[in-house]
């Protein structure tokens, strides 16, 4: 009998491993430039084991558009699971090709549901198949496990802070899901089941995506050739579900809420020109950027516009030193005050990336999501 280990498990052992003992060295680091900060955790990311062959994405644009048609690579992994690798779904004119690999079990008799993973990495870094969910029993990290039951999992990669400032990476993963539903009948796939799950970076650009459903200030045309021989300005760019692990929120209240955390000494500021968020917008939090620049990237501020046709789930530990789990508090209360779906799980004792959780909390973390997937776009496992 096959046995999958629970992909939260997997992934709280990796990052406790990584904490302790540092990346190992057979993984490849997100490249850096001189004189560039380290990107901070409050955007970071785990990672997946990269296959042997993969392709590591660059941060550099290229003007290569049009190359020639390759075969999709294809992973086999256990649990009649694969991963089609690169398939790009978007070309901006001046920027390396945007790609994402699809996980999903081989030839489903149903149409599968999608979940869409935007990774962290202070958005100056990482890609779709960062590392930190550990390559386990030949299983590729938690999209490989997550396809083991029954869904089809999308990582996506999009323009880096180095290449574009916000709201490039929001325009481009609203892109990639337009890119999936245009896509569904060759990948079965089913368009009315798609939920969005990110972590730290990532979740609170989830989050945004769960909020933003049809908003016009991320709306763009994307023509045939920007997406593969397919128009997607008419696929549908919203979610049935988002899931925010311990995400940014307001940016604006980053600092004064990391401060009124009295269960941990926050660890970063980010009211600085040199800080991720700021980085990413291109200005100086506190100073050089404008209210509406900021609060442009807080969900809480679409709650009249599309954010009551998704579920929200929203995870957090308290004693995150990297972004406070007020953050998340904030959220939760702003969905609810207007009668959004929306639950709050808060992880006592336990730090960024869930580090430091026993393993009932890893259990309870792992239970918790799996349940929301289920009741909000399906569980098809067998």
């Amino acid at each position: 009998m096959k046995r999958h280990t629970g992909f939260i498990a997997t992934f709280a052992a990796a990052m406790a491993l990584q904490v302790l003992a540092g990346a190992s060295a057979a993984l490849a680091q997100p490249a850096t430039t001189a004189g560039s900060p380290k990107a901070d955790p409050s955007g970071g990311g785990f990672q997946l084991a990269r296959p042997p062959g993969a392709k590591m994405p660059t941060a550099t644009p290229t003007a290569q558009f049009d190359t020639p048609a390759v075969p999709d690579p294809v992973l086999s992994l256990p649990g009649n699971v694969e991963g089609l690798l690169d398939l790009t779904y978007l070309e901006r004119q001046g920027y390396r090709p945007l790609t994402l690999d699809l996980y999903r079990k081989r030839a489903s008799a149903k149409r599968l549901p999608v979940v869409i993973y935007v990774h962290g990495g202070s958005f100056l870094g990482g890609d779709s198949r960062m590392k930190g969910s550990a390559n386990q029993n030949g299983m590729n990290g938690f999209a490989a496990m997550l396809a083991a039951r029954g869904y089809a999992v999308a990582n996506v990669n999009y323009r880096l802070s180095s290449e574009a400032k916000l709201p490039a990476l929001v325009l481009d993963i609203k892109a990639s899901i337009r890119w999936l539903r245009a896509n569904a009948d060759k990948y079965n796939l089913d368009s009315d089941r798609f939920a969005v799950f990110g972590d730290s970076a990532g979740g609170g650009i989830a989050a945004l995506l769960g909020t933003t459903c049809g908003a016009p200030q991320f709306q763009e045309k994307l023509p045939p050739r920007m997406g593969g021989s397919l128009d997607l300005s008419p696929y549908s760019d919203c979610v049935k579900a988002a899931i925010d692990w311990y995400g940014v929120i307001d940016m604006a209240q980053l600092d004064a809420m990391a401060a009124a955390t009295t269960e941990v000494k926050a660890n970063l500021i980010h009211s600085s020109p040199n800080s991720s968020q700021s980085m990413a917008l291109g200005c100086a939090i506190g100073t050089t950027c404008t209210d509406a620049q900021v609060q442009m990237y807080n969900p809480i501020n679409y709650l009249n516009t599309g954010a009551g046709k998704t579920a929200f789930l929203i995870m957090h530990g308290t004693h995150d030193d990297a972004v406070s789990y007020h953050q998340s508090e904030l959220f939760y209360n702003a969905l609810k005050a207007k009668g959004i779906s929306a639950e709050l799980k808060l992880v006592p004792g336990v730090g960024h990336y869930f580090t430091g959780a026993t393993k009932d909390q890893i259990k309870s973390i792992d239970h918790d999501m799996m349940d929301f997937l289920g009741r909000t776009i399906g569980d098809q496992s067998h």
